[in-house]
């Protein structure tokens, strides 16, 4: 393949992070290479990440507790109820209607479900008339509604 006049941003850019990763790497494995300090270094921001975290879950949880909203463990039990419930309805079904049962149901969303069929258009647009017809009937037969329309204007004034 014939080489571009012009290089390639995005390749240009992909070779500079390889090259940056590389250079990081070597120097973390000459830096870190037997040094217990590093590993006790490392254990101290692990052991303060797991305290943030625990902090921020609690802090969540107080909130949520406020709010009066379930928290995700809460509606996680919650799932497993209903489903508990709804496995246990299954079991009281006959055998006839278990098979039934066990056939997929609906996605519990809000959108409606999608139409099982195509629609199919209203009985008087399946076979229109043709325009000229229609606009020469109206020609010969003049409406009746211009004049009534006339006659409440009159009326109203």
């Amino acid at each position: 393949m014939a080489r571009s006049l012009f290089p390639d941003p995005l390749e240009l850019l992909r070779e500079g992070v390889n090259r940056f990763e590389a250079g990081v790497n070597a120097l973390a494995q000459r830096k870190l290479a037997n040094s217990t300090e590093a590993a006790r270094t490392l254990h101290k921001v692990a052991r303060a990440s797991v305290g943030v975290r625990q902090l921020a879950d609690r802090s969540l949880a107080g909130v949520l507790a406020l709010l009066e909203l379930p928290s995700r463990s809460e509606v996680a039990a919650l799932a497993a109820a209903v489903q508990r419930v709804e496995d246990k309805l299954d079991m009281l079904l006959p055998a006839s209607a278990r098979s039934a049962a066990h056939a997929p149901r609906p996605a519990r969303t809000r959108r409606p479900p999608a139409p099982a069929e195509p629609l199919k258009p209203p009985a008087h647009l399946e076979s229109p008339k043709p325009l000229r017809a229609t606009a020469a009937a109206a020609m010969r037969e003049p409406s009746k509604k211009p004049a009534a329309k006339r006659a409440r204007r009159s009326t109203t004034r």
